[in-house]
């Protein structure tokens, strides 16, 4: 019986793929955040404005 063993350097392409997909999860995490602080700075700004209207109306 002829039993083949891998080295612990030698990837097999599922965990390449795995690798790929947890660089590509990472980076999509990466651009949420950036989008969550985008939209909290536009919030900010967007209510500093309202309170400006409201007191210009005034």
């Amino acid at each position: 019986m002829d039993v083949q063993v891998k080295s612990q350097t030698e990837q097999s392409p599922v965990n390449d793929f795995a690798d790929e997909a947890l660089k590509t999860l990472a980076k999509v995490v990466r651009v949420l955040e950036s989008m969550r602080y985008d939209a909290a700075s536009l919030e900010r700004d967007l209510r500093a404005i309202q309170r400006k209207s409201i007191i210009d109306a005034l």
